[in-house]
């Protein structure tokens, strides 16, 4: 399990990171694998996202186009990723082998523009 990570002061139930793709100042991209007993966790975080379009610009920056999508920081392991979108957030399903359990991904996107 990952240690404590929250989005716009919301917490981001994270278990693992499933990609972590960091280029210097130019391009930050994190996935994450989530996992909560409180459904209100995903919802919370599903309400900040928007569609989200990340453009790599001539310069080796990222513009971030979104209709609705919250910048925010994002808070990971103790390091602190400004003006980040929700790239993508998976539909929460309920884990067959534990009932109440639900387990998403979800994308961050950081604008270094």
């Amino acid at each position: 399990m990952t240690a404590p990570c929250t989005f716009n002061n919301t917490t981001v139930p994270s278990r693992a990171v499933l990609n972590m793709k960091i280029i210097g100042a130019y391009e930050v991209e994190i996935k994450l694998e989530c996992a909560t007993k409180t459904f209100s966790e995903y919802t919370a975080l599903a309400a900040l996202a928007g569609p989200c379009n990340p453009v790599q610009l001539a310069s080796g920056k990222v513009r971030v186009q979104t209709l609705g999508g919250t910048k925010a920081s994002l808070v990971l392991n103790g390091t602190t990723y400004t003006n980040c979108y929700i790239k993508d957030i998976s539909a929460a399903e309920a884990d067959g082998m534990q009932l109440g359990l639900w387990i998403f991904t979800i994308e961050f996107v950081q604008e270094t523009i």
